[in-house]
């Protein structure tokens, strides 16, 4: 079974991301690391500054990283990683793996 009950929104950008964290408070975020307006890192670093998304985890996804350099995600703030291309179960276990930590 692919399904999982998520509430999910979409953001198209850095910007837009930020924006709608701020309103939404996810548990997770999944941010693909070569937006064209933001780099995923900078994203990680505001997301993990904000007091109010304290809780919330952030899970990077990205098709051209190398092993080493996904690795090193985690050393600069990031709860996972996620090679593209993935399954819609492998979403899932990422974030159901990130949250079980906290809830």
């Amino acid at each position: 079974e692919d399904e999982a009950k998520y509430e999910v929104e979409v953001a198209k950008g850095g910007f837009a991301a930020g924006i709608t964290a701020d309103k939404f408070r996810p548990h997770v975020i999944l941010i693909d690391m070569h937006l064209k307006d933001i780099d995923g890192r900078e994203v990680a670093k505001q997301v993990k500054a904000n007091p109010d998304l304290q809780l919330t985890k952030v899970v990077a996804m990205s098709g051209k990283m190398t092993d080493e350099e996904s690795k090193g995600l985690l050393a600069q703030g990031f709860d996972g990683f996620l090679r593209k291309p993935f399954h819609v179960r492998q979403v899932i276990e990422s974030i159901e793996d990130s949250m079980a930590v906290v809830y």
